[in-house]
């Protein structure tokens, strides 16, 4: 079987170096994300460790090299595949440790390597493992939690926090230490939940008696975790503001990928508050188009209307086919969603396409005939139409009063 094409691919997506060998440690191919990593040495050395050499067939075997760079080897009938080394953020306490002859070579090339996930390492380790078997009761797939299991210490309960937490408790008072005030904490959800922008922007802007808990003992990744809890924070009070889970969810998504990736503390604070800010916006935005008050938010064919419509954006969409698709009779949906959402049904369809529209203007380069297609417009007047209905500008006057202050690059015509 030839692996070329998902060796390179995995390569590509783990930012790192896949090596494939045969039965007598003969190298069969090599893919290398970055060739200006050097880290031949640091492999030569693993080649020899009798814990690679001797990995069993049913299960990949993780390892850590002085405890930073962390690699896999799975081994296959006929050789086996080389994953890694890769840089983690955090420490998955891996079972097989190995030490190196050579410690500054390793933290040098640790310090090269871009930061990688733990799921897509798991993932790609789970592509190459899964791929030559049958699945069934002989050779089941792998999934992510056996893997780690397997291959990390679950040393840690809830238990063991506890004494740490009253000693926590105690300390704090002794030195007169405290966390940031959860006022504070719930005005700022509070803000974003009601999309005010102003209000947030001058709560973020505030110094508070106390500080934030220490989640690190690494300052980047400290700033990083906080982060990461604003996030959380901040998408769930943009649902409760009206903003759809699935797109306070991607955003969360993104956010979280995005903060990972940073390298210094100010990259992360500066994110951070972006995203409380695009949260708020986001809720800002549809209380601004929403006149009449929303009332039953809840009613469960409402949901799974709004969750369809939202799903099916990019084509022609009609009331028919919605209530098809929620078992609905038209005319009693059409009623229902007026009496709930104070507009009709179709003029949500066309209010949702046009916001699509809107970030596809500011955000990407596509041209104005492209926009319309995707979004099942009759035609790029058609589109034109709805648009200026809506906004009280056309798509061209939009995308040239607004675009700049996104960055965008330069659109189609």
């Amino acid at each position: 079987m030839r692996y070329t094409y998902l060796l390179r691919s995995v390569a590509q997506h783990l930012c790192s170096t896949v090596r494939w060998y045969d039965q007598n440690l003969q190298l069969k191919e090599m893919h290398r994300y970055d060739l200006d990593i050097h880290d031949e040495d640091i492999t030569a050395y693993l080649l020899h460790q009798e814990s690679i050499r001797n990995c069993p067939l049913d299960m990949p075997l993780f390892f850590s090299v002085d405890e930073k760079l962390v690699g896999c080897t799975i081994h296959t009938r006929d050789g086996f595949f080389l994953l890694g080394p890769v840089r983690f953020q955090i420490n998955l306490n891996i079972n097989c440790k190995i030490q190196s002859k050579t410690p500054s070579e390793v933290s040098n090339l640790y310090a090269s390597l871009p930061f990688s996930h733990v799921s897509l390492f798991c993932e790609d380790i789970r592509l190459l493992f899964n791929v030559g078997r049958t699945g069934d009761e002989n050779e089941p797939f792998l999934d992510e939690n056996t893997l780690l299991e397997k291959n990390c210490k679950q040393e840690s309960t809830f238990d063991d926090a506890m004494p740490s937490l009253y000693k926590k408790i105690f300390e704090n008072v002794e030195n007169n230490v405290s966390h940031n005030p959860y006022s504070h904490e719930k005005r700022q959800v509070a803000a974003i939940r009601n999309g005010n922008t102003d209000t947030l922007a001058e709560i973020l802007d505030e110094s508070f008696p106390g500080r934030y808990g220490q989640l690190s003992d690494d300052p980047l990744t400290q700033e990083i975790y906080i982060g990461i809890v604003a996030t959380t924070l901040a998408s769930r009070a943009a649902i409760e503001g009206g903003v759809h889970p699935e797109i306070a969810f991607c955003l969360s998504d993104i956010t979280i990928r995005k903060l990972s990736e940073c390298s210094n503390i100010r990259s992360v604070q500066d994110i951070t508050r972006q995203m409380q800010i695009e949260y708020a916006s986001l809720v800002h935005e549809l209380k601004e188009g929403n006149e009449k008050p929303i009332r039953n938010r809840e009613n469960p064919h409402i949901t799974k209307c709004k969750d369809y419509v939202f799903s099916h954006l990019h084509g022609k969409l009609t009331v028919s086919e919605i209530a098809t698709s929620i078992g609905l009779e038209e005319n009693y949906l059409s009623s229902l969603f007026k009496q709930n959402e104070g507009v009709s049904l179709s003029s949500y369809i066309v209010q949702e396409k046009i916001k699509l529209a809107k970030k596809m203007l500011l955000y990407f380069d596509y041209s104005y005939i492209e926009i319309s297609n995707y979004l099942g417009f009759a035609s790029q007047s058609h589109f034109g139409q709805n648009f200026k209905k809506v906004t009280g500008m056309t798509p061209r006057a939009f995308r040239d009063t607004y675009a700049g202050e996104h960055g965008m690059i330069q659109p189609k015509k």
